[in-house]
C-alpha cells in the first residue's frame, strides 16, 4: 500500500528546518520527497522499543522531541547506553548506507517522543541523484561521528569522578535531561557514585 504524502504535516518542519540549515536552496522536489518516504510517529510511549538488530529494513530515525537511546545488556545483566538521542538529533540503524551492518544495540524511548523515521534505502537512492541529499547524508554521518568520538573521549577518563565532571561542562543539554541511573548506563558508573559526586559539588 502506497504511503499518503505527508504535505504540509506540521512534524515535518523540525527536520526541514535542519536540512535547510545546511543546504538553503532546498525546494518542492525535496519537500515532496521527504513528504513521500518519511513516517511521522507523533506519540511513542516511554519504554517503547523502536529497533533490535536483526530489523529490516534500516531506518534514520529523527527526534522532533522527547529522549532516545541505543541499550544494550551486558554479560552481568547491567544495562549500558552507547548514545544518547535527544530532539534535534538522528540514529541511523545501519553503521552506514552502503553496508548491511546493522548497529549492536537496540533503539528505546527514554521518554514519551515524536520522531520521523526514513528507509534508509529511500535515503540512499536520493543521495546518488540529488545533491541536497548528498548534503543531508554527510552533515547527518558527520555529527553521529562527532557525537560518538566524544562520548568515546569521556570513556577514556579513568578516574570516574573527572569523567562525570567532564561530562556535566562538555554535553549540558545531555546533563539536564537525563536521569542518574541514565547518565550512569551512558558513562560507565554506578549511581551512587553520581549521587556522590553531585553531594561534593
Amino acid at each position: 500500500m502506497s504511503k499518503p504524502l505527508h504535505i504540509g504535516h506540521p512534524a515535518i518542519a523540525p527536520f526541514w528546518a535542519y536540512w535547510k540549515r545546511h543546504y538553503p536552496r532546498l525546494g518542492a522536489p525535496q519537500w515532496e520527497w521527504l513528504a513521500g518516504c518519511v513516517e511521522i510517529r507523533s506519540s511513542v510511549k516511554q519504554g517503547s522499543q523502536l529497533f533490535q538488530p536483526g530489523d529490516r529494513p534500516d531506518y534514520l530515525y529523527f527526534i522532533n522531541d522527547g529522549l532516545l537511546a541505543g541499550i544494550w545488556w551486558d554479560a552481568d545483566g547491567h544495562r549500558r547506553i552507547p548514545c544518547l538521542i535527544p530532539a534535534g538529533h538522528s540514529l541511523l540503524t545501519s553503521c552506514n548506507l552502503y553496508t548491511s551492518k546493522q548497529l549492536d544495540y537496540g533503539l528505546k524511548a527514554l521518554r514519551r517522543s515524536q520522531i520521523l523515521r526514513i528507509p534508509s534505502l529511500a535515503l540512499k537512492r536520493y543521495r546518488e541523484i540529488d545533491a541536497a541529499g548528498n548534503e543531508l547524508v554527510h552533515v547527518l554521518r558527520e555529527k553521529q561521528i562527532k557525537e560518538l568520538r566524544a562520548q568515546n573521549k569521556l570513556l577514556q577518563i579513568a578516574d570516574t569522578h573527572k569523567r562525570y565532571l567532564q561530562f556535566q561542562q562538555s554535553m549540558p543539554a545531555l546533563w539536564r535531561i537525563t536521569s542518574q541511573q541514565e547518565q550512569a548506563d551512558f558513562l560507565n558508573l554506578s549511581r551512587p557514585s553520581i549521587a556522590r559526586y553531585l553531594r561534593e559539588l
